[in-house]
């Protein structure tokens, strides 16, 4: 089927006459032959009219070309000639100024040298040598004036002297010598030592050089004029005496400045339009402008465009003619095609194009309807995967959200929802950086503009706000979604919750700096407990000594300052012991060990170790507990009774004479709790409820230091930390002025009652006091102390066995090897030795067969739980601290030395 097919008619209408029917058809065919010559005038004479129209715009754009490649060489072979002239005057000027001659300053010599000068080229109109003040020593031509001008005042002359290259000056309209235009060209004459003593000058005459011009003007009536660099005209070979030393319009200057190197189109001041092109000469800032008038170089290009556009026009008439007969037959067909494209197009999904169009536009018409039902069959498929997509990250936890590139949410699944609060359709289509983002710290606008310049990170984490204003941190998997040709289309985020993630890791975080800083506080505690162990053991060893050995050599008062000594001592040791006790529980460094223990038995050792308190202060102690039935608790006897004897004490130290302090054990009311309470009730001064507030801070002692009573304000802090160790609880009720009740709860052990009580622990009883005996230890003791206040404090304790040998090493290397040659009885050993740690020292103790029996006691000022434990395991059989206790001390070392008789009247050990 050809093409015109596609614009002829439709079939002739077979129910008229035969002879209408005859009409119609040559009418038809001859529309058919019409059209076919339309269409054919119209495919022959659009190409020969586009390929005339591109060679006469080629001619157009060649001619110009050559005709702006024409100035553009006059300029530029101007330039050169005023060049190449200029080189050859500073190449006259460098051999005349080089001349003895001239260097002389003598009138008759230069005058001989320069004779006939003129006759060099007619350019140069004069030669003139002037000395440093001006005066003019020769010229080449004419006579030297009599009365020698000022050249010292001309511009050119002070810049001639001070520079040491050549110096071209403004153009001088009537020469001093020469009556005509000039511009000198000089040069500083120079003794040997390089001092200026004059100048050489040559005169160029700017009407030479302006004749010289006119041999590059092309055409005649063409114009060249040779500029400085402030605009002035220097030569111009059209009436060059009416335009030497002008200054170019400010105008012209300003054209010249946007376009140096290019031709420009003005018109000048004789009213005749010119392309002008410019060259720089490259010397003194000189340009040659050259300027062509536009008749003459654009004459024959522009008569050829005219004619040209006139057979063009004539053509183009012809060609839309014929495409307007065109554009009647083809109307029709596309107006039917156009319609179904923008019902198509407007969301009409029924449309179908008319099939009946004739020749191509029916082929075109059903190509139109097969591609619709396959996008529609498309689309289908693509909506039910899109629905199994949707369903598939709807039932995940993971957050999915795309954001076109305005930050817009367009998708997101389930996840979102439910996380966020809000609905789907409050979320698609809003802004997602305002809704969803914190406006705190710039985060909107970093991510905005990341995304912007398509450079999100591939994996972010930050914080969405939800409906109800919480904040949950969302880890995000970031990647950009991108049409074919790589544009940004959006981006899609694949996020995790991890609000509890990332809480748990604080909370991990601030445990291990708890924890390190807890570990800190324990090391400086047992640091600081050790050293100040040190000095107290030498306070309370030499004043007890003191005391022991003072007797009645000294009067009351006396012995009350030293007791005051004793008794400040023995109250910092057991500042120093809570402390360590404290530090040793927040490190979970103390131990319990939980046993069955009978309450009344622990309670009355607790009230046999407080009754010379109480009767110091005149307080009566109550038994309530006493002719009950028995209770039992499974607890760590040395620590609940470290805790009763604390209760104990402070209810004796704030009470008031005469008053009372009973101690008893109840059950809980609610048996099913199986727990048991000790209550430690007194008739003292009580609390105020603010003072009850403060009552657990340590160093707290609610005013009562200014009352003389003796504390630290740490005993009840470690009693209660003591009783949650056990695992009960300490609670106190008080009241001003009307005493206070404190309970100890601790969780019984069912069936524990059954238990016989032989097989339950009591309250350590208090130590007994060395007894007098028949016998005194003796024997050698060995002990290995750095310090020489703690040696001194143990040899005069020792001093009162004479039967005691003692010595002392200073270090570790010492101590061993006097061990192995003594071989003593016991072996006091420092664990902190200047040359070896003390645990090492009882390492190679064990190590060595010669010592490895040796008895050895650690004795150290050092505390700390672990410390004892690596101390026993190492071979110590005992673990004692300082501050020495006298009566402990003797009494254990008497039990690990030999003994011998003694006489009946030496009185027993302290």
């Amino acid at each position: 089927m050809g093409l015109a097919t596609l614009i002829g008619s439709s079939a002739p209408d077979k129910g008229r006459g035969g002879r209408d029917e005859a009409k119609a058809v040559p009418g038809r065919r001859r529309s058919h032959f019409l059209t076919r010559l339309m269409v054919t005038v119209m495919a022959v004479l659009l190409p020969m009219l586009c390929l005339h129209a591109y060679t006469l715009y080629s001619d157009f754009r060649r001619a110009h070309a050559a005709a702006y490649g024409a100035v553009l060489n006059d300029s530029q072979a101007a330039a050169q000639r005023v060049g190449d002239l200029i080189d050859r005057s500073e190449r006259l000027l460098r051999l005349i100024a080089s001349r003895e001659d001239i260097l002389a300053l003598d009138t008759a010599r230069c005058e001989r040298f320069l004779g006939g000068f003129g006759s060099v080229n007619p350019i140069y109109a004069n030669v003139t040598v002037a000395d440093r003040r001006g005066r003019i020593v020769c010229v080449s031509v004419g006579a030297r004036p009599a009365s020698s001008p000022a050249l010292a005042e001309r511009e050119w002359f002070p810049r001639t002297l001070a520079s040491n290259d050549f110096v071209l000056s403004k153009p001088i309209l009537r020469g001093v010598v020469v009556q005509r235009p000039l511009m000198l060209l000089a040069i500083a004459l120079r003794d040997p030592q390089g001092q200026a003593i004059g100048t050489l000058a040559v005169s160029l005459d700017l009407a030479e050089l302006s004749r010289l011009l006119a041999l590059h003007a092309q055409p005649p009536d063409g114009a060249i004029t040779l500029i400085d660099r402030d605009g002035d005209i220097l030569a111009r070979n059209v009436d060059p005496l009416s335009w030497i030393g002008h200054r170019l319009s400010p105008s012209a200057q300003a054209l010249r400045s946007e376009s140096p190197e290019g031709v420009i189109v003005v018109r000048g001041v004789d009213g005749i339009e010119r392309a002008f092109a410019s060259a720089d000469v490259g010397k003194y800032g000189l340009r040659v402008s050259a300027g062509i008038p536009v008749q003459s170089i654009f004459a024959a290009p522009r008569t050829a465009a005219l004619q040209s556009a006139t057979v063009a026009l004539l053509t183009l008439l012809f060609a839309v003619s014929l495409a307007g007969l065109l554009a009647r037959s083809l109307s029709r067909p596309i107006a039917s095609l156009s319609a179904a494209v923008r019902a198509w197009a407007t969301g009409d999904q029924a449309v179908r194009a008319d099939e009946r169009l004739p020749g191509e536009f029916g082929e075109l018409a059903q190509e139109f309807n097969r591609m619709i039902e396959a996008r529609q069959a498309s689309e289908d498929r693509l909506r039910q995967t899109e629905m199994r997509y949707a369903d598939l990250l709807d039932s995940v936890d993971m957050i999915v959200v795309t954001v076109d590139t305005a930050g817009r949410v367009t998708a997101c699944n389930d996840a979102l929802l439910r996380l966020t609060g809000w609905r789907r359709d409050e979320v698609i289509g809003v802004d997602w950086f305002t809704q969803f983002l914190p406006d705190d710290s710039g985060l909107r606008e970093r991510l905005r503009r990341a995304q912007a310049q398509d450079r999100l990170p591939r994996v972010n984490e930050n914080e969405i706000v939800t409906r109800s204003g919480r904040r949950r941190l969302v880890r995000w998997n970031n990647s950009v979604l991108r049409a074919e040709d790589g544009t940004a289309l959006g981006v899609r985020g694949i996020g995790e919750d991890i609000t509890e993630r990332h809480e748990a890791e604080l909370a991990r975080q601030a445990s291990e700096a708890a924890a390190s800083a807890n570990r800190a506080k324990t090391e400086f505690i047992s640091r600081m407990s050790h050293e100040l162990r040190t000095p107290l053991n030498a306070v309370l060893g030499f004043s007890q000594l003191l005391r022991h050995s003072a007797g009645a050599k000294v009067d009351a008062g006396e012995r009350q300052q030293l007791e005051m000594i004793i008794m400040a001592g023995e109250q910092l040791r057991a500042l120093i012991d809570d402390l360590l006790d404290i530090a040793c529980i927040e490190a979970g460094r103390i131990k319990v060990t939980p046993q069955p223990l009978e309450l009344c038995a622990l309670l009355d050792g607790a009230l046999q170790l407080c009754a010379p308190q109480a009767e110091a202060h005149d307080v009566t102690l109550t038994r309530a507990y006493a002719g009950r039935a028995t209770r039992h608790v499974c607890s760590d006897a040395t620590r609940l009774t470290q805790v009763v004897l604390n209760l104990v004490s402070n209810a004796i130290k704030y009470n008031r004479p005469g008053g009372a302090v009973t101690v008893d054990i109840r059950p809980v009311a609610d048996e099913a709790a199986h727990a048991v309470e000790i209550v430690v009730a007194d008739t003292g001064i009580g609390m105020t409820p603010q003072q009850l507030q403060g009552l657990f801070q340590p160093f707290n002692r609610l005013g009562r230091e200014h009352e003389g009573i003796p504390g630290t304000g740490i005993g009840l802090m470690l009693s209660r930390q003591l009783v949650e160790l056990l695992g009960g609880t300490l609670e106190f009720r008080s009241e001003a002025q009307h005493g206070t009740v404190a309970t100890v709860r601790l969780p019984a052990t069912p069936g524990l009652e059954a238990m016989p009580s032989r097989e339950t622990v009591a309250a350590p009883s208090p130590a007994a006091a060395p007894v007098s005996s028949p016998r005194e230890p003796s024997g050698s003791v060995l002990y290995i102390e750095d310090n020489p206040v703690n040696a001194m404090l143990v040899i005069q304790l020792l001093a009162r066995w004479p039967s005691v040998r003692v010595e002392v090493s200073t270090d570790g290397q010492t101590g061993l090897r006097r061990a192995r040659e003594l071989k003593p009885d016991l072996l006091l050993l420092d664990m902190q030795l200047p040359d070896m740690p003390g645990l090492e020292v009882m390492q190679r103790l064990r190590a060595d067969p010669a010592t490895c029996t040796l008895t050895v006691v650690a004795l150290s000022a050092s505390a700390m739980p672990e410390e004892v434990e690596a101390a026993r395991h190492a071979g110590a059989i005992a673990y004692w601290t300082k501050p020495i206790d006298f009566e402990r001390f003797l009494l254990d070392l008497s039990a690990h030395l030999p003994s011998v008789e003694r006489p009946d009247e030496e009185s027993p050990v302290v």
